[in-house]
């Protein structure tokens, strides 16, 4: 299999979007299984469904997500005061990622997942065989 690096094009950037709500330790998780992907063009944008406290309240949290920064990918934090519930939270992620993101391909995975290191490199991989949609 094909291993990417950061001077990838547009056109194999993946923008991943997440909704989390109250679940600091399942988005913990997540993001460290997209941290050790072996596809790396990729932002990631997350909302915040109005959770009790803040993500951003949660030093592991902001460990992962500095680490993501610093290492060259994009990381939007967005935040619903109050919760809008789970469709309208994720269409409100879309949007953003469709308004500020930078390739051509979204990913929505879900804040409860594991995912693993090959997924995107296979989703891309799927996508450039010509499939509409892949998971």
């Amino acid at each position: 299999m094909k291993s990417y690096n950061k001077q990838e094009t547009i056109k194999d950037h993946i923008d991943i979007t997440l909704c989390t709500r109250d679940r600091p330790c399942e988005l913990y998780g997540l993001l460290i299984s997209i941290w050790q992907q072996t596809h790396k063009n990729f932002s990631i944008f997350i909302l915040d469904d109005g959770s009790s406290t803040p993500i951003t309240n949660f030093h592991f949290i902001n460990s992962i997500v500095q680490r993501l920064r610093h290492e060259g990918h994009r990381v939007h934090l967005l935040r619903n005061d109050r919760s809008q519930g789970v469709s309208k939270s994720r269409q409100k992620i879309a949007e953003h990622a469709l308004a500020h993101g930078r390739g051509e391909l979204i990913a929505r995975i879900d804040d409860d997942c594991i995912i693993d290191p090959f997924y995107l490199e296979h989703c891309l991989e799927g996508i450039s065989q010509g499939y509409d949609l892949m998971s």
